[in-house]
């Protein structure tokens, strides 16, 4: 049998955001697609960029190299089927992070970690 690690702001090195700003974010997922959102993503290599785990009802998304966190989204659950991601919150510092703000760094991140735990499941 695998053990599956359930990810904390403990399994690796984590600063929280310095300068949140709100962000424009609605995402519903599946409780199934929740499951493997909630096992976040540590990285492996040096290539992989991201650390990603949950806490509370809060996921964290944090660069693997700088250990800074940049995004921050809510999660709700709406019903037995289906979660809600809102309340989104990035860095704003432009000297910790320069990426993209949209939707889309965001869906795809998601995208990531539920491919990833889906795929070593």
């Amino acid at each position: 049998m695998i053990k599956i690690e359930i990810l904390t702001r403990n399994s690796w090195k984590f600063n929280p955001i310095n300068m949140p700003i709100p962000l424009e974010y609605n995402r519903v997922l599946s409780l199934n697609e929740l499951k493997l959102l909630k096992r976040g993503l540590k990285p492996k290599v040096m290539e992989d960029k991201w650390f990603i785990f949950l806490e509370e009802n809060t996921m964290h998304f944090a660069r693997s190299w700088t250990r800074y966190c940049i995004f921050s989204i809510e999660i709700k659950i709406l019903n037995n089927e289906t979660v809600l991601l809102y309340k989104a919150i990035m860095e704003s510092d432009k000297s910790i992070y320069k990426g993209g703000t949209s939707d889309s760094v965001l869906d795809d991140l998601i995208a990531m970690v539920i491919r990833y735990n889906k795929k070593n499941d």
